[in-house]
């Protein structure tokens, strides 16, 4: 971050040498589709049952999906993700929204996080049994990474 400070600091420097007038316009985040997307990753942990992989959550405007890579768990008829607020290592629920019903069990999967669902770090998502209310892995998002 710093190398960049410096470099606009040397251009807007050159820009007023030249006799131009430099305007400063700092964009701010929200619902702008066109703003860089971000991005957070979190590698899994398994609870009751072996789940592995990587949780990646990418925000651009209000477009958020999470992404599912590397990914596998035991199948089973009723397991859900979820993304819960905070930091939850032990796999609670409460709270939380559930995002989508496990499909695919292995792999990359990805998923649109419903709107009106916060996310806001941390976020830890959880895989679910529902039918043995159990989780069997989760991943804690904690920071962002350099816009993708």
């Amino acid at each position: 971050m710093g190398v960049v400070i410096r470099v606009v600091a040397l251009v807007a420097a050159a820009v007023v040498a030249a006799g131009a007038t430099v305007a400063w316009v700092q964009a701010k985040g929200g619902d702008d589709a066109s703003a860089a997307p971000t991005r957070t990753s979190a590698s899994f942990v398994k609870l009751a049952k072996p789940t592995s992989g990587q949780a990646t959550l990418i925000v651009r405007g209000d477009e958020r999906r999470l992404v599912l890579s590397s990914f596998r768990t035991q199948p089973a008829p009723e397991t859900y993700v979820y993304l819960v607020p905070g930091v939850d290592k032990g796999g609670e629920i409460e709270g939380g929204t559930k995002v989508a019903q496990m499909q695919v069990f292995s792999g990359r999967v990805e998923y649109s996080v419903p709107a009106g669902v916060d996310t806001d770090l941390p976020l830890t998502v959880v895989i679910w049994c529902e039918l043995c209310e159990t989780a069997w892995g989760t991943a804690v998002l904690r920071e962002p990474v350099e816009p993708v």
